[in-house]
């Protein structure tokens, strides 16, 4: 669940699992249809909804579509959440009464498939998902358009050679013919945005695509080939060249510059430790999860280590109630004895994850 995947691997895992595609928003609390994954999978299905949900496919004007044809989801049932915590309008919006039934507005373009069944074909609004998170492209775009110079902004997931996953992105034009370094422009959104909704990735193309009817043709978009970067940087130390050309190869940015945003995902940074270390260049992990770009890497690599501070400093400042210290000075040899159930509570974590298969091998009672 979560994202559409590529149809090839998921017959190749049918071939050898049970293999079960789920869908649900979370505003459904969360999962609302499932089915089995099989070797004729070809495109994004969402099976049948679960015992207490149903499913309305409509047009914009509500008229339900007929087999064959698209609109949008509507899930009525159980599941369904009140509404958003402090945004009554968006509430509204969402959360509607159709023939006095409770829905909500999926956002989902869904095919109605002849015979039955539902076929995921992408969202009706711009919504998109970029390392986990759903954020609204029309957000940033309202954002960037206050940056002095910007005449047009549009920002959507572009896809480079060799990539599965889209990398955030923005492409806009300016008042002029003269170019805007990206730098100037990640400073401008970074006061404004949060990290993870910073584009990672410019164009300026000289002509805006446009669809027929005079809009943004953000398919276009999508499409364009990365051209040269818009910061001209030179390389600062043989180090800089080595951590910038490993990124350049994980993150298939062959123009990436070393003042550039990174946007890497967790598994990209183990990547590049990994990759670090076979170059005999040890890094700490902390450090790089503090690092937005490559200078940066090479600038904190170099400041000293911090010790700590020492627990003669701590002590002072620690105040423990007087049934702490009557319980720490006794003999802490005893045995703990399991009373039956185990409440494990981070039983996902990496700790947990081991925890429980230890307990579990233990066989001393539920966990």
């Amino acid at each position: 669940g979560g994202e559409p995947s590529d149809p090839a691997r998921l017959r190749a895992w049918s071939a050898h699992f049970k293999l079960i595609n789920v869908y649900g928003p979370t505003e459904t609390t969360i999962c609302a249809s499932l089915c089995a994954v099989d070797q004729n999978w070809q495109v994004p299905l969402l099976g049948e909804p679960l015992q207490g949900f149903d499913f309305a496919v409509l047009h914009p004007d509500l008229t339900p579509v007929d087999a064959g044809q698209e609109g949008e989801l509507w899930i009525s049932g159980i599941g369904l959440a009140l509404g958003y915590v402090n945004a009554s309008r968006l509430t509204r919006e969402r959360f509607r009464e159709l023939n006095g039934v409770r829905f909500y507005r999926s956002g989902d373009r869904v095919q109605l498939l002849p015979g039955g069944g539902y076929a995921f074909r992408g969202r009706l609004d711009r919504q998109l998902k970029w390392h986990g998170q759903r954020l609204e492209p029309e957000e940033i775009e309202a954002v960037l358009l206050q940056v002095p110079g910007l005449s047009r902004a549009a920002v959507f997931l572009h896809s480079a050679t060799g990539q599965e996953e889209g990398v955030l992105s923005a492409a806009f034009q300016t008042h002029t013919p003269e170019s805007l370094d990206q730098a100037y422009l990640q400073t401008n959104l970074k006061s404004r945005l949060p990290e993870w909704m910073l584009p990672v990735r410019w164009f300026q193309p000289a002509d805006w695509p446009l669809t027929a009817t005079g809009k943004t043709d953000y398919e276009a978009l999508q499409k364009l080939e990365q051209g040269a970067s818009l910061s001209t940087e030179s390389v600062d130390s043989p180090e800089e060249a080595l951590f910038l050309s490993l990124w350049r190869e994980i993150l298939h940015r062959p123009t990436l510059s070393a003042s550039e945003t990174l946007g890497a995902h967790s598994l990209q940074k183990l990547e590049f430790l990994a990759r670090c270390s076979l170059q005999g260049q040890h890094l700490n992990p902390e450090r790089l999860n503090a690092c937005d770009t490559v200078r940066q890497i090479v600038q904190i690599q170099h400041q000293t280590e911090s010790n700590g501070m020492p627990v003669e400093q701590l002590l002072p400042d620690t105040l423990l109630s007087t049934s702490w210290q009557r319980f720490l000075a006794q003999s802490q040899t005893h045995v703990v004895k399991g009373k039956g159930e185990t409440l494990l509570t981070g039983a996902t974590g990496f700790l947990g994850r081991w925890l429980l298969r230890i307990l579990l091998e233990e066989g001393k009672g539920p966990v």
